[in-house]
């Protein structure tokens, strides 16, 4: 048994209800509930199928990998420990989606829902960008990098949530990130999230190390620049009349978090600030510039989709670790990966295209299971929960 992958997803636990708590608001009890309600079907579920169905061997040349119960033994010879680390990654998208825009699902609808996601959007995602077996996805193939789901974790939840806004027709209420609760269940997530990204170098010690460290300076870069931001950008008209606030700094270093998800590996830790730099000033330009859209679930979505698209394409212009420039290449994990900045222009449209897979696949396969969530469950009232109002109850709403 690997350790190493098993203390990891422990940790990486805590990031679990954290994010339900951070998202929930007033139905934070509520998401809680969800998440543990869609995790006991879904465990059984990725031991069963879905992890062979991300890692076993491709039934159609780069597409998916086969359902066979064998994989597990096919992968580190039995080793359960990375079935179970790897749940994790599954588990922390799912509880994205579950806080940004679960609380006005029922709870049979939404189990449905999440299930049918996992397997016909999750899974074929982290096949392609993930698998590098003898027949691998046509993401790995084709050198699209995600180090730790910046695209397959943080773009799909976050578009999801987004769709599901949007079929829903429920309302958006502003995030309190200044609030303690909200302070403490970032720091969960981001101890979660720092546990996932150590361990995503396997056994490369200096591969994880460095991705580990251009994550917390990320966090740190993040927070100063949405800081900055919300300080130096006209407010109102006025340049310089704004204010830094804990809310800012905890929402920064969310963006910084999820923005080096992509490819914290890959990337010389100045390279990591700029890019964080360069993440955070343009997801604070979105938030600023979107205040009027009325959609559930859009602070959720600009926060982890906006942001690991963002990052995504930074890592298409600032990777650098030509002829092993930042480590010694001995994980079969690490690539000599190059951006468009050191010369490799061709890297920032392979990022593009893994984008634009990842939002098309999502909307898609989204939309088409909320429809038929919705009919199944149109003998039981529908899908969602009746409001009083008229409309969903945001479900990134805060109990300021």
């Amino acid at each position: 048994m690997n350790i190493g992958y098993t203390l990891a997803a422990m940790i990486a636990f805590v990031g679990i209800p954290s994010i339900c708590v951070l998202y929930g608001g007033k139905d934070t009890t509520r998401s809680l509930g969800l998440s543990w309600a869609v995790a006991a079907p879904a465990s059984i579920m990725w031991g069963l199928i879905a992890f062979s169905m991300v890692f076993g061997k491709s039934i159609s040349t780069g597409v998916i990998g086969d359902d066979a119960a064998g994989t597990i033994n096919k992968i580190g010879g039995g080793d359960y420990s990375f079935v179970y680390y790897s749940f994790m990654y599954a588990m922390t998208a799912l509880s994205i989606i579950i806080g940004g825009a679960g609380p006005g699902m029922k709870f049979g609808a939404f189990q449905l829902f999440m299930l049918g996601s996992l397997l016909l959007n999750y899974c074929p995602l982290a096949f392609w960008f993930w698998n590098m077996g003898a027949t691998p996805g046509w993401g790995w193939s084709y050198g699209i990098i995600d180090y730790a789901g910046g695209m397959v974790l943080h773009g799909y939840a976050g578009t999801a949530v987004l769709i599901l806004g949007l079929l829903s027709k429920g309302s958006r209420a502003e995030m309190d990130y200044g609030s303690v609760t909200s302070i403490l269940a970032a720091i969960g997530f981001f101890v979660g999230k720092q546990a996932l990204q150590v361990s995503s170098g396997g056994y490369d010690g200096a591969w994880s190390s460095l991705g580990a460290f251009n994550t917390i300076v990320a966090a740190y870069a993040g927070a100063v620049t949405y800081n900055l931001a919300s300080y130096v950008l006209p407010k109102n008209g006025a340049p310089f009349k704004g204010t830094i606030t804990s809310c800012s700094s905890v929402k920064g270093a969310l963006v910084g978090t999820v923005a080096m998800a992509a490819g914290a590996a890959y990337l010389e830790p100045e390279y990591a600030v700029l890019s964080t730099v360069c993440s955070a000033t343009i997801v604070y330009l979105i938030d600023h510039l979107t205040k009027g859209i009325n959609v559930a679930g859009f602070d959720c979505f600009v926060t982890h989709g906006v942001s690991g698209f963002v990052g995504s394409a930074m890592i298409g212009l600032f990777a650098n670790n030509k002829d092993g420039r930042l480590y010694v290449l001995t994980s079969p994990w690490a690539q000599n990966y190059v951006g468009g900045f050191f010369g490799n222009s061709i890297q920032l449209a392979k990022q593009c295209a893994g984008i634009s897979t990842t939002i098309l696949l999502t909307a898609v396969m989204t939309t088409g299971l909320y429809a038929l969530v919705h009919v199944v469950m149109l003998p039981f009232g529908g899908a969602w929960e009746a409001k009083e109002e008229g409309a969903l109850k945001s479900a990134d709403s805060s109990s300021a």
